[in-house]
């Protein structure tokens, strides 16, 4: 697969792109710039201690953007340790389309993997989960993992979708959508997830609508 062709960002860095090269760290900026807008964290802080109150406050709002839980990483975990028959059994629960075994193949080993290694089997599981992980979890009996969020962001409502998409803290505040930030130290536009969004949007270095040096950002999505 070449650059050009990719749609989100493990096949990027497959086919050799660098999320972190000096042109991605400014097309990551540029992507936060346009997207996060103030920061919200004494807001948070002061209506916590003493909004509780006021009627404009949506009180269970205000606490599920204090923290959350993570269902991606327990999942992502658990199948990277299942084995052969683990992983087919998985896919056939999702009514995957397995390529089979070959007709002519008299090999009593043979399984309806086919000819796909054990890491192309994971990948079409994690393609056929789609981002519900919540779901694959509580089938896995897994337990997710606990988050702590560090600081909050005003963003637009387009970013606080895909964001949430991302399995990332959102929410309503006093008109403000919120993106709950679970990490802090480091510059937004090194966050994972704004690499992920970016080459999802395909516009990372060499993707087909690349906001490269000489390039303009393109219009506010709105899908």
């Amino acid at each position: 697969m070449q650059l050009n062709e990719t749609k989100n960002l493990t096949d990027y860095i497959a086919a050799g792109g660098h999320p972190d090269s000096e042109v991605n760290q400014r097309i990551r900026r540029r992507l936060v710039e346009r997207e996060v807008m103030h920061n919200l964290c004494s807001t948070v802080e002061f209506v916590t201690q003493y909004g509780q109150e006021a009627e404009q406050i949506d009180y269970d709002e205000l606490m599920g953007l204090l923290s959350g839980q993570d269902w991606e990483e327990p999942a992502r975990d658990h199948i990277s340790d299942m084995d052969r028959n683990d992983l087919l059994t998985a896919l056939g629960e999702y009514g995957a389309d397995l390529p089979g075994v070959d007709e002519d193949n008299e090999d009593d080993d043979a399984d309806e993997g086919g000819d796909l290694s054990d890491d192309q089997l994971r990948q079409m599981l994690i393609e056929e989960i789609g981002g519900d992980w919540q779901e694959f979890c509580e089938t896995e009996r897994l337990d997710p993992h606990d988050l702590d969020v560090y600081e909050h962001w005003a963003v637009t409502s387009w970013f606080k979708r895909r964001l949430a998409e991302h399995g990332e803290i959102t929410g309503e505040l006093l008109d403000f959508d919120v993106w709950g930030r679970t990490c802090t130290g480091q510059a937004i536009a090194m966050d994972h997830v704004i690499a992920s969004i970016a080459a999802e949007m395909e516009i990372l270095e060499n993707q087909r609508n690349s906001w490269e040096v000489n390039n303009k950002p393109q219009a506010l999505a709105t899908d």
